[in-house]
C-alpha cells in the first residue's frame, strides 16, 4: 500500500476535486471579465474604475437595456413597396415580443414639415429624400440594398430567450438574409466558444497528443500516464478556483488545454528517461533538474500575466502556473510509482545532422530573417477588437464586415455631455460645432446626432415616439 501512497493520495484528491467542480463550477461568458477591476459576482456598479462608473451612470440615465442590431440585405431595394412592407411587418412583429422595449428602422425617422412631424414613407414606398437626411445614414445605404433595425432589449427578461424568439421570427424572412449582432449575440457566441473550449477542444487535443505519444513511446500505459496527469492537475486546480468563488471565463477555460499541451511533455520526458536508463530511480534523478527548469521557465512566462490589470488574464496566469507546478510534482511522485521499464523501446526521433553546408545555409537564413524582422513587425497592427475572438466565418464577423463596408461602421464610441442646467435650443449650435471638430479626427468615419431637431422638441419626441 505504501508503495503506491502518492497514487492513492492524488486519486482521492482527483475524486474530491471532481465533486467540487460538478457542484460549484460556474461559467460566465460576459465580456465584463476583461474590464479593469472586474471581480466575479460583483456588479459593474461596484467596480472601482472611472470608465466603468461612467458607463453605469449612462445606463442609469438612458436606461439599462441591451442593444441588438438586425442587418437586412435586399436583392433588390428597400425603396420598393413590397420590400418596405416586409420591413415594416418584421418591425411590428419584433415590437410585439415580450422583452423588446424599442424597435427603430428607417421608417421611424421623423421628417419635419412646418409644425407637423411625418416620416419618409409615402404611398407605401420609401421616398428618395430620405437619403438627404443625415439621420438616416445609420439605417439604410444609399443604394437601398441594406437596412438596419435597432432593437433595445429589456434587462427584465433573459436576453437568450428574447434572441431565440427573434431568430424564430427571422426564419420567415430568409429572403432578406437577416443577420444579428450586438451585445446579446456576442455574449451567446462567447458562451458557445467557452463551451467548445471545455467540452470539444480538450478531447480532440487529448486524442491527438495520445496518437503522437503512442507512435513515439510504443506504450499505451506511458502515453496515457503522461496525459492523465495534466488532466488530473487541471481538475484539481479548477476545484480550488471554484472553491474561492470564482467563475470559468473565456480565458480560464483554456487552462486544461494549456496543461495538456505543455504538461504532457514532462511525463513524456520522464517516461523516455526511464526507458533509456532502464531504471526508474536513476531516471528520476537525472531528469529532475531538466524538467524542473523547463517547468520554471514556462511558469515564469504565465506568471507575468499576474501583473496585468485585467483579472481574466491574472486568473489564467495563476491557474496555468500552479497547474504546471502540480504536474511536475505528480510526475515525480504519482508517475514515479506507476511507470515501469517496457520491453518495447521508444522510437528515436532525434535531430539528424545533415552536414556543415546545410548548417551554414540555415544560419544564413536565420540572420536574414533577423535583419528583416524589424521592418515586418512594424507593419503588424497593434491592438484588438471584440471581433478578434470570433471565427472569420461567424455571423458576427460577416455582419460587421458589411457594416464596415456599406455603412462605414467602426467600433462606436459614445460621448455623453452633461450640464448643470437642462439643454436648450441654443445648445444645438454648440453640439454641431463639437460634431464638426470630432469628424476632423483621423479614424472617425461618422458622428451622429440629430442637431437639426431643436432639443426641446427632441424631448417631446422621445416621450411620444420611438426615435
Amino acid at each position: 500500500m505504501l508503495k503506491y501512497k502518492y497514487t492513492v493520495m492524488f486519486s482521492v484528491i482527483f475524486v474530491v476535486s471532481m465533486v467540487i467542480v460538478l457542484k460549484y463550477g460556474r461559467i460566465y461568458s460576459g465580456p465584463e471579465v476583461f474590464l479593469p477591476g472586474y471581480k466575479p459576482g460583483v456588479p459593474p456598479s461596484e467596480i472601482e474604475d472611472p470608465t466603468i462608473k461612467a458607463l453605469v451612470k449612462v445606463e442609469r440615465l438612458f436606461g439599462d437595456h441591451l442593444n441588438l442590431t438586425i442587418l437586412l440585405k435586399n436583392p433588390n431595394t428597400f425603396f420598393e413597396a413590397t420590400s418596405l412592407r416586409k420591413l415594416k411587418e418584421l418591425e411590428e412583429k419584433l415590437r410585439n415580443i415580450d422583452g423588446v422595449e424599442n424597435v427603430l428602422s428607417v421608417v421611424d425617422v421623423p421628417r419635419f414639415e412646418g409644425f407637423s412631424v411625418k416620416n419618409y414613407v409615402e404611398d407605401g414606398k420609401l421616398v428618395k429624400d430620405v437619403l438627404k437626411d443625415p439621420n438616416t445614414s445609420t439605417f439604410i445605404t444609399k443604394d437601398g440594398r441594406y437596412a438596419l433595425i435597432y432593437c433595445a432589449l429589456s434587462a427584465k427578461r433573459p436576453s437568450r430567450e428574447v434572441v431565440a424568439q427573434i431568430r424564430k421570427i427571422l426564419k420567415d424572412y430568409e429572403e432578406l438574409s437577416p443577420m444579428m449582432l450586438g451585445e446579446p449575440i456576442i455574449d451567446q457566441e462567447l458562451f458557445s466558444e467557452l463551451t467548445r473550449q471545455t467540452s470539444v477542444y480538450p478531447p480532440l487535443i487529448f486524442s491527438f497528443i495520445l496518437i503522437v505519444f503512442l507512435f513515439q513511446t510504443r506504450s499505451l500505459k506511458g502515453s496515457l500516464l503522461s496525459l492523465i496527469i495534466p488532466v488530473m492537475a487541471s481538475i484539481t486546480i479548477m476545484a480550488i478556483h471554484f472553491s474561492l468563488g470564482n467563475f470559468l471565463n473565456i480565458l480560464t477555460a483554456m487552462t486544461i488545454s494549456y496543461l495538456m499541451i505543455i504538461g504532457s511533455a514532462y511525463g513524456l520526458h520522464f517516461y523516455n528517461g526511464v526507458q533509456f536508463y532502464e531504471n526508474v530511480e536513476i531516471a528520476a534523478k537525472r531528469k529532475f533538474i531538466p524538467i524542473m527548469f523547463s517547468m520554471l521557465t514556462t511558469v515564469a512566462g504565465f506568471t507575468s500575466f499576474i501583473f496585468l490589470d485585467i483579472r481574466a488574464f491574472k486568473e489564467l496566469g495563476i491557474l496555468v502556473s500552479s497547474g504546471l507546478a502540480l504536474v511536475f510534482v505528480m510526475v515525480f511522485t504519482f508517475m514515479r510509482e506507476t511507470v515501469s521499464v517496457s520491453s518495447k523501446k521508444p522510437r528515436s526521433l532525434g535531430v539528424v545532422y545533415l552536414g556543415g553546408k546545410f548548417a551554414k545555409a540555415i544560419l544564413f537564413f536565420m540572420i536574414v530573417i533577423t535583419l528583416v524582422s524589424p521592418f515586418i513587425l512594424r507593419n503588424i497592427e497593434i491592438g484588438t477588437t471584440g471581433l478578434n475572438y470570433f471565427r472569420k466565418s461567424s455571423e458576427i464577423r460577416e455582419a460587421y464586415g458589411i457594416l464596415s463596408k456599406e455603412f462605414h461602421f467602426r467600433e462606436p464610441v459614445y460621448l455623453v455631455l452633461e450640464k448643470e442646467k437642462p439643454f436648450t435650443a441654443l445648445d444645438n449650435k454648440k453640439l454641431a460645432e463639437i460634431m464638426k471638430n470630432i469628424e476632423k479626427i483621423e479614424g472617425v468615419s461618422k458622428v451622429s446626432f440629430p442637431v437639426d431637431i431643436p432639443i426641446p422638441l427632441m424631448r417631446i419626441l422621445v416621450k411620444n415616439q420611438p426615435f
